[in-house]
């Protein structure tokens, strides 16, 4: 599996549009080919994306989407000079909770 990660320094009108369309971000980027997870932290203005694909393939497609999303959907002004940071690599250990993450219930 391959990662990306994305920092978006500055992007608090980013951040406020995605939580408002998170269903449009979720069509969008689980579009991606082999796409397997993707999740965003908000760190004050600073907004940090993971996507997790089968392949680079699919992280790139996700690059290209996320930077496409962005440009559509936020105004000219907001996007001029939000550029992310973009790290990305191999994913060599993956694990998660047996439980439904954002689940409040104990099982």
């Amino acid at each position: 599996m391959h990662a990306t990660v994305r920092r978006w320094n500055g992007s608090s009108k980013l951040i406020d549009e995605m939580a408002r369309r998170a269903d449009e971000v979720e069509r969008v980027l689980s579009s991606s080919p082999g796409f397997v997870a993707y999740h965003a932290v908000r760190s004050g203005d600073t907004l940090i994306s993971i996507t997790i694909c089968q392949d680079k393939a699919g992280t790139d497609e996700s690059t290209r989407l996320a930077g496409e999303w962005v440009r559509a959907n936020l105004p000219a002004d907001a996007v001029a000079g939000l550029t992310p940071e973009i790290i990305d690599g191999e994913a060599f250990i993956n694990f998660g909770s047996p439980q439904r993450m954002g689940s409040s219930a104990v099982r």
